[in-house]
């Protein structure tokens, strides 16, 4: 059978299987279900053969929807081809995580699993997820997190870009702490990325003055264009957080318009 031929299917031969969104929200359930009695189902569900089932790939909220609409069978697109579950997972994760509705925990567990099942790096699931590998990176410190911390998160009371912040602090209760503190409006993401790296166990004295050596590297952009990064221990890791640090201070700049050298002054004095 052709995988594009739509045909109508009962909703009880479709089976639901654990998937990269945990959450569903019972208001827009109830919404899409509203709709889906007046409109009926127009976007496919993408399913495919496990066995004698047919197995849900992409369309688990319009299946929900449907039942509590009350409707009996939906349209599908059966997918024939043979799916390993890193495959499933990654056309679940491109579908998902270029829109809003997936939490920043939901893509961290995909991600990790993807990686798990298929044996990728983050900086190869960046790339076939279309995201930065520094938002990878992010996401995927949220899993190193106590799990109270990590219910912060889930709950919208601790911010992607702040979640990371704490998971620099060196240890669990510090984090714990930190979070607290954040979600009780006690301090903001900057406070928390200064208290981490001041929580930070320092390094051993040798009896004599260290110095570090301070690197440098030279990055082309091309049409003439060039970066450079000028200091110690620098890592691939490093200039990626220095980056997304500061684009952050970029955006929280009052207005976009101002003069160059303006904004570099703007942007020195806030971290002298």
């Amino acid at each position: 059978m052709d995988e594009k031929v739509i045909q109508n299917m009962p909703l009880d031969r479709l089976a639901s299987r654990p998937q990269v969104r945990e959450q569903f929200s019972e208001e827009s359930l109830i919404g899409l279900a509203q709709t889906l009695r007046e409109t009926g189902v127009l976007q496919p569900l993408l399913i495919r053969r496990e066995g004698t089932e047919f197995v849900v790939v992409e369309g688990h909220r319009r299946l929900r929807a449907a039942k509590l609409a009350g409707l009996t069978q939906v349209p599908v697109i059966i997918d024939d081809r043979e799916l390993t579950e890193g495959e499933v997972l990654y056309r679940q994760l491109v579908t998902n995580c270029q829109r809003q509705g997936l939490t920043p925990l939901e893509k961290a567990r995909a991600i990790n699993r993807l990686i798990k099942v298929v044996g990728m790096t983050a900086a190869q699931v960046a790339v076939k997820l279309g995201m930065s590998p520094g938002m990878v990176s992010k996401l995927l410190a949220l899993l190193e997190l106590p799990e109270p911390v990590q219910a912060q998160v889930a709950n919208g009371l601790l911010p992607l870009t702040t979640a990371y912040a704490v998971s620099r602090a060196p240890d669990s209760e510090s984090q714990r702490q930190l979070a607290d503190q954040v979600a009780c409006g006690e301090l903001r993401r900057d406070d928390v990325v200064k208290r981490a790296k001041a929580r930070s166990p320092a390094r051993r004295s040798t009896g004599r003055r260290e110095r570090k050596a301070n690197a440098r590297i030279l990055i082309p952009l091309g049409g003439g264009r060039s970066v450079a990064f000028a200091g110690p221990d620098l890592t691939l890791q490093a200039i990626t957080d220095w980056l997304q640090d500061l684009l952050t201070r970029i955006n929280g700049l009052e207005s976009q318009d101002m003069e160059l050298a303006q904004a570099v002054k703007a942007l020195t004095v806030s971290v002298a």
